[in-house]
């Protein structure tokens, strides 16, 4: 589907199409999914999953960041072209807006394990999740121009996280 996205915008790609470039049949398609948003909404809940089991790795256990964002950072840089344009464009509002609510709700969660004395309100929450999204498409929009870890720097000197 990530191809089809590149190619067009989402109101014009059809269930058909994503069965053709997928090569499977409409019947096997309806029988997981009962229309393209909802696997638009499978695939990021999967990255949901993903992003909340995140392992640190080279950033070791003493980061106190957001344990998501360096597997978020290299999904966008992946993507870069595609996740720009969806949320710079007026055809990829309906994919930008799920995936401000996976940032939102991954934010949510990692501000109340980080730190479980403050409880963080919903304006609080908007706020920093609007940050890391407006992070996340200037870097898009500049070819990911900087290294991952020198965003993860920047965005928990925002968040004031370190």
């Amino acid at each position: 589907m990530l191809r089809l996205m590149l190619k067009y915008p989402w109101e014009k790609i059809t269930v058909l199409s994503i069965c053709t470039e997928s090569n499977v049949s409409r019947t096997t398609f309806y029988s997981h999914f009962r229309d393209k948003d909802a696997l638009l909404e499978f695939g990021f809940e999967r990255m949901r999953v993903r992003l909340s089991e995140a392992d640190l790795g080279q950033l070791g256990s003493r980061y106190k960041g957001f344990r998501f964002l360096p597997l978020l950072l290299e999904h966008v840089y992946s993507n870069h072209r595609l996740f720009y344009q969806n949320n710079t464009t007026y055809s990829g509002y309906p994919v930008a807006v799920r995936f401000q609510r996976l940032v939102r709700g991954l934010v949510q969660s990692e501000l109340n394990l980080l730190n479980f004395q403050q409880k963080y309100n919903s304006l609080e929450i908007a706020f920093i999740s609007s940050g890391v999204m407006a992070v996340l498409v200037e870097w898009a929009g500049s070819d990911c121009d900087r290294p991952i870890t020198q965003v993860v720097e920047m965005v928990d000197k925002l968040v004031d996280l370190k």
